[in-house]
């Protein structure tokens, strides 16, 4: 570290005293990171690295070869998750050394992909979001980083980004976003941090000073800079000019009494305030502070129209935060009527989609993909959305638009299958799982979502090899998936002579094993399905109101008579529905009910969240709330089958914050168990006390599972929601456990019934 300081203050000895301080900076710290990430590799690594694996580890870490050293490291098959995660972070800060931003975006794009919580990654990838000038996603992934508590590796060392130059690159992404006071704070915070002082940090926090109009405090900034670089001639001219501004100011506004004035160019505290609380950092802040100071913002006469959409674009950014759907639409629409920003229309989509209206969203990405056709992430945000909808054509033919002007990241891939598996394109599928293995041979979850294709296939022996492949790349990690068992059933299976159930429907006609034809349902099959995503006082929820649309079309193909599809309930609105459903039960063979949303469990008593549910104490649930209870009564007049389904929980915004009036009444995660009487079934997307996770595109991972298996010919009901357990667990790594709860009695129920062998 020590030489490496030398060789840098001898490398840059040439230039001007400014870039020698910073360029001194910048290699110490990349010094300083990859330092650590050879001291924790070496400590991490050592039990699996021979004498030639330990010379790749030196030069993955301190040689020009380091790339193709890393990547030699990186094709180990006994590597853990933790050593893939800083090979990749180092090898990924090298391409960025070199400008390649693809392939170093690839590198921390699959560290986040398998570790959320991965500090560096999220840092390094906002320095190249920066870099490319998408200062949103900068500002986001920055954020992310700091609010992320560096990680202690096996030997103490803290590997995080706990350096001070993540405030100064926060500053630059706020100063893009026009967010001025958020962006002073930034440098403010980088000039008490920095190991050294630099005439850059204050000239670029001076600059921001005299936008706002804060002279004074600009010319004091441009005389620290001066005073740390006197030879910056720019700072100098800046600085006079500013001079002559405020004195001539001063001058013209002179009182009566003679003594001078502030000029009305310059910000009194009251915008000053204004200005800090509408635009400072997102999240740092609070709506009820934010939205009103925009208000008075977008009121001035003053402003100018370029800070007139910053501000209409950050307000509509409070008013989502605040789940206030329809005004952020409002403020984006406006947004982007004066300038369709990136910004703009993408916050109109995202406003659009937690509204639920799929159409409107698609529509904005739609108008923002017409004039930037090379962006890659308007068309994978809005594959995303036409997935929503199921319109999977579509949402592949934007990501193959992606993959054709992006970076052919095997993440693209990965998601490009899952559409054409979710169409039921299988071989289509495997296609794609097998370009994002080419691409990163070392993903697990592609061998593992491959090999569940190949199961579904029927081919067992192709589905057995990608298992065992997944399950080497770490074995840890593949045991929590569950991975280990499926290899112990399928070779079973294999053992056995048993083949799969999709396998049989391919089979010959005329073998003995073909499967039987469709029987068709001539029971009266009813159903009631509830999406509520747009809570009006508490976080919205991106897919309640796609899963119930996903769920309402697979039921109406698979034969339900009557299928009403509810969206955004209110309470009132909620038990009308239930009453009116509980009447038409009545007349039913099977009566199935559906909620997605907000669910808590209170005392032991389950309730239903609705979409205008205040919740300020414990004492208002039964009020605002819905007991479950109602559900069970809406399907206690069928006949045959009496089914609920509660995707409702997931984790509750509305626990956080109520005030607890009594302490004898316990308040539980997720919700309580149940035990429904008389042929009644009752099925959890998250066993009791579990959360239940709401997905991050498309559907949740429960109705993801359910809609699939839905359709199976032959299923037993029992035995579906067993597959749809065990999908869950698989997708999720064990985090969540579908369970149902009731008991049926001896008749088998299938929701696709097959005919009696002849």
């Amino acid at each position: 570290m020590m030489r490496a300081a030398i060789a840098a203050d001898a490398v840059f000895s040439a230039g001007s005293p400014n870039l020698r301080s910073y360029c001194r900076e910048m290699l110490m710290r990349r010094v300083s990171i990859l330092g650590l990430v050879m001291v924790a590799s070496i400590a991490v690594l050592g039990s699996v690295v021979t004498p030639a694996g330990a010379q790749n580890l030196t030069s993955c870490t301190s040689r020009p070869a380091a790339i193709q050293a890393c990547s030699r490291l990186l094709a180990r098959r006994n590597l853990t998750a933790a050593q893939r995660e800083l090979l990749l972070v180092t090898r990924g800060i090298w391409y960025r050394g070199l400008l390649d931003y693809d392939k170093a975006l690839a590198d921390f794009n699959e560290v986040i992909r398998g570790n959320t919580v991965y500090a560096e990654a999220y840092h390094e990838r906002g320095r190249i979001m920066l870099d490319r000038k998408n200062f949103a996603q900068s500002f986001a992934d920055l954020n992310k980083a700091l609010a992320l508590p560096p990680r202690p590796t096996t030997d103490g060392i803290l590997f995080g980004s706990t350096d001070a130059l993540i405030y100064k690159e926060r500053a630059e992404a706020n100063r893009g976003l026009g967010n001025i006071d958020a962006a002073i704070a930034d440098y403010t915070e980088y000039a008490k941090r920095a190991p050294h002082r630099f005439s850059d940090t204050y000239g670029a926090r001076a600059e921001l000073y005299a936008r706002k109009g804060d002279i004074e405090r600009a010319i004091a900034d441009y005389e620290e800079a001066l005073s740390i670089e006197p030879g910056r001639s720019n700072y100098r001219e800046e600085r006079d000019r500013l001079h002559a501004t405020l004195k001539s100011n001063q001058g013209a506004v002179s009182r009566q009494d003679g003594t001078a004035q502030r000029p009305s160019s310059v910000a009194g505290p009251v915008r000053k305030q204004d200005r800090s609380d509408c635009l400072e950092s997102y999240g740092g802040g609070d709506s009820d502070t934010a939205i009103p100071a925009c208000t008075r913002l977008l009121a001035s006469p003053a402003i100018k129209h370029d800070e007139r959409t910053r501000v209409l674009i950050m307000r509509g950014t409070w008013y989502l935060s605040a789940s206030q759907a329809d005004a952020a639409i409002a403020d984006f629409r406006e947004a982007a009527q004066q300038s369709p920003t990136r910004d703009a229309l993408f916050g109109l989509a995202e406003a659009y989609r937690n509204k639920g209206d799929f159409d409107k969203a698609i529509a904005a990405l739609s108008d923002y993909i017409s004039s930037h056709r090379d962006d890659p992430d308007g068309y994978h945000n809005r594959a995303n959305l036409h997935a929503s909808k199921h319109e999977f054509d579509k949402a592949i033919a934007d990501m193959t638009a992606k993959i054709r002007v992006g970076s052919r990241d095997h993440g693209d891939y990965i998601l490009r299958a899952s559409f054409w598996h979710s169409k039921g394109d299988l071989d289509r599928a495997i296609a794609d799982y097998s370009e994002a293995i080419r691409i990163s041979p070392r993903d697990q979850s592609a061998y593992e979502l491959r090999a569940r294709i190949h199961d579904e296939k029927g081919d067992m022996e192709k589905a057995l090899a990608d298992f065992r492949t997944a399950l080497s790349l770490d074995p840890d990690t593949g045991k929590s998936m569950g991975i280990d068992k499926k290899i112990a059933r399928i070779e079973r299976d294999i053992a056995s002579g048993f083949r799969s159930e999709t396998k049989l429907v391919n089979a010959d006609p005329a073998s003995p094993d073909r499967p039987r034809a469709l029987a068709p349902v001539t029971e009266n099959r009813i159903a009631l399905l509830i999406g509520n995503s747009a809570y009006r006082h508490n976080v919205a929820l991106a897919n309640p109101r796609a899963d119930a649309q996903a769920l309402a079309a697979t039921l109406k193909r698979i034969g339900f008579k009557s299928v009403d599809l509810k969206f955004d309930l209110t309470r009132e609105q909620l038990v009308e529905a239930l009453r009116q459903f509980a009447a038409d039960a009545a007349q039913a063979d099977w009566a199935v009910v559906y909620f997605a949303g907000h669910g808590l469990q209170i005392g032991g008593i389950n309730y239903l969240i609705p979409v205008d549910a205040r919740l300020v104490s414990d004492r208002d649930v039964s009020f605002e709330a819905v007991a479950m209870e109602h559900v069970l009564n809406a399907v206690d007049g069928a006949r045959r089958l009496r089914l609920a389904i509660l995707d409702a929980c997931r984790d509750n915004p509305f626990v956080k914050t109520m005030t607890r009036s009594l302490a004898t009444r316990s308040l539980g995660r997720g919700l309580a168990a149940v035990e429904p009487q008389r042929s009644t079934l009752v099925a959890f997307a998250a066993r009791d006390g579990q959360v239940a996770l709401d997905g991050t595109g498309g559907n949740s991972p429960y109705v993801s599972a359910l809609i699939r298996h839905l359709e199976a010919p032959g299923l037993e009901i029992n035995l579906l929601f067993r597959k749809v357990r065990d999908d869950v667990l698989a997708r999720t790594g064990n985090d969540q456990e579908p369970f149902t709860y009731g008991s049926l009695s001896s008749e088998a129920l299938y929701f696709r019934p097959v005919a009696a062998a002849k």
